[in-house]
């Protein structure tokens, strides 16, 4: 199953990052940029398909919207960094509709030390300046290490129109055959493609992405329930409290409490 990052798509010069150790991501995507470092041992990185294994002071980028997973190999030590792709505007008009050859590559010993000073080793968020040096850093390594070439595959472009109509209209009372025809296909091919490329249906792909912007307003706002339901694209409060019950095993008062 792949699942959605809503949270991870946001732009306004969002960015977050996290160390974990020997922690699985099962396959997900989200528009913004996401960078892997490791730190200690191995971790297999997998891109629309593609995988690598990641060893100590190995990168990987993932550019935006690309399904990707991460699976420690034993004891792992590793550090991911999601910024959206204001930070990095020039890069990110290089690379729109485009995908790399390859998603590993290794930085130069100043820029890692650049990384590791001012992204991994902190508390917080750097100054914003600096945190634009690190990713363009960043990003000219990858451009270094890697050949662009066009996102031609149909599944890759399929993806990115149905996620930029879900995106902007998942608050509406939308369908498959909706989609289908706003996005210009046939709605059989595109019912056996959605399945095929998401691995599970249209209703429960929406209702996961509408779910992720409900526990952004319950821990972000003081909205009640019912507001953020309807906020949230669900046409009633009990089909979001029974579906937000299944998603997270909890309702969405013991989700804000928690």
């Amino acid at each position: 199953m792949v699942f959605h990052q809503p949270h991870n798509s946001r732009g306004n010069y969002n960015y977050n990052g996290v160390i974990y150790k020997s922690t699985n991501w099962q396959p997900h995507f989200h528009k913004n940029f996401e960078v892997v470092y490791c730190i200690e041992g191995s971790v297999e990185c997998s891109v629309n398909g593609r995988s690598a294994v990641l060893y100590k002071n190995d990168f990987a980028l993932f550019l935006s919207n690309e399904i990707h997973s991460m699976t420690p190999i034993g004891e792992t030590v590793y550090w991911v960094g999601v910024f959206s792709e204001d930070h990095v505007n020039s890069f990110a008009k290089a690379v729109s509709g485009k995908t790399g050859n390859s998603f590993v590559f290794k930085c130069s010993e100043t820029t890692e030390r650049l990384i590791c000073e001012n992204l991994v080793n902190i508390n917080g968020r750097a100054d914003k300046y600096i945190m634009k040096a690190c990713f363009y850093a960043l990003c000219s390594e990858y451009l270094k290490s890697v050949t662009l070439i066009d996102k031609t595959q149909k599944s890759d472009l399929l993806m990115r129109s149905i996620t930029e109509y879900i995106s902007a209209n998942f608050k509406e009372d939308i369908s498959l055959k909706s989609m289908a025809d706003r996005i210009g296909y046939n709605y059989h091919y595109l019912s056996k493609a959605f399945k095929r490329i998401f691995e599970m249906s249209f209703p429960t792909f929406l209702n996961a992405y509408r779910a992720d912007h409900a526990i952004g307003l319950l821990t972000e706002t003081d909205m009640d329930v019912a507001e953020i339901a309807f906020e949230s694209g669900f046409q009633s409060v009990r089909s979001f409290n029974e579906f937000f019950k299944k998603y997270t095993k909890m309702t969405p008062n013991e989700f804000r409490k928690k």
